[in-house]
């Protein structure tokens, strides 16, 4: 015989409604990181060609911000520097080009955002530009 108690219908119910609402509001704010499809503001939008300049700009070792401050970056991406999640958008933009841009991220959570590192791929880059 069994001593477990069967529990009453509505509270599945009950249950089955705060993981569907959960699931809802993840699926619904996923826009802000720029994974769905219709996302009007996401780090897709940064341009390539600018943060490669910028990049290129600043010394070995940089942060996130220093990338999302630089005057081209914002001049370049004025309908995103007002969201919350810019310098997110920039970071993202960085991670996703880390290979082509020659950088690699060194530190996370810095109050800057990530430190990325220049490699030595990014200065053989630099150094066929001059060739």
């Amino acid at each position: 015989m069994s001593t477990r108690k069967s529990q009453p219908l509505h509270y599945f119910i009950f249950s089955y409604g705060i993981v569907q609402h959960l699931l809802y509001l993840a699926l619904t704010q996923l826009w802000i990181f720029g994974i769905s499809k219709g996302a009007g503001m996401s780090r897709l939008k940064i341009s390539f060609h600018v943060l490669q300049q910028v990049v290129a700009d600043l010394g070995s070792e940089f942060s996130t911000k220093d990338v999302s401050e630089d005057y081209r970056m914002r001049n370049a991406h004025l309908d995103l520097i007002e969201n919350l999640q810019y310098h997110g958008f920039i970071g993202g933009a960085l991670s996703d080009h880390d290979v082509p841009l020659g950088i690699r991220k060194i530190r996370f959570h810095h109050k800057r955002g990530s430190i990325w590192k220049k490699t030595t791929n990014f200065f053989e880059q630099t150094a066929d530009c001059f060739d």
